[in-house]
Parts: structure tokens; sequence; C-alpha cells
């Protein structure tokens, strides 16, 4: 069973007063017991609103997803969605058949 661990920035969050808070989740998965897995679908939404421009925020979220299609295996699948006003399906649920296109 996997273990989900939240943390706000901050200890308290006032009611009816508007301020960004950031929530960060920690997802630990047990060990496999064997050296075999099934395939995974990994799928990745991604905000591009204008909030992301600030600080480098989108580059640093682009960067993780770079990581996770180069962790991914040949029998994996991945998809992309960004959104911001609008929602785009940049790459459907596919497997990731060359992991350097467009990185």
């Amino acid at each position: 069973m996997s273990i989900f661990t939240t943390k706000l920035d901050y200890n308290k969050v006032l009611a009816n007063q508007e301020n960004e808070v950031h929530l960060v989740t920690r997802i630990d998965a047990p060990e496999l017991q064997s050296d075999e897995r099934k395939p995974v679908a990994f799928a990745i939404c991604l905000d591009r609103s204008g909030s992301m421009a600030m600080e480098g925020k989108f580059d640093y979220a682009l960067e993780a997803c770079v990581g996770v299609v180069k962790n991914l295996r040949p029998d994996d699948l991945f998809s992309l969605v960004t959104f911001d006003s609008e929602v785009e399906v940049v790459l459907p649920l596919v497997k990731i058949e060359d992991k350097e296109q467009g990185m």
C-alpha cells in the first residue's frame, strides 16, 4: 500500500483571505516484490497559466516531465495535457517511441 503525506507551506490559512498556498505531496510506494512489473500509464496535467511564469515555475514543471519520460520503460504509456483558461491534449496516451524526440 502506498503512503501519501502532504504539507502546506503555512501552518494556518485564513478563511476568506486571498493568499497563494503551496501543497507538497510525497508518495512512498512499496518496494516491488519481483523484478518484473506491468506497464504503467503516466499522465501529467501541466498548468500553463500566467502564475506559472513567475520564478520559472513552468520551466521546473517541464524539467520534471522530462525526468518522468526518461524513466519510462518502452512498454509504458505517457500523456501530457496543459491547461490555463482552456485545456489542450499535447500528447495523447501513447508509448514513447523515441525519448530524445522533442527534448
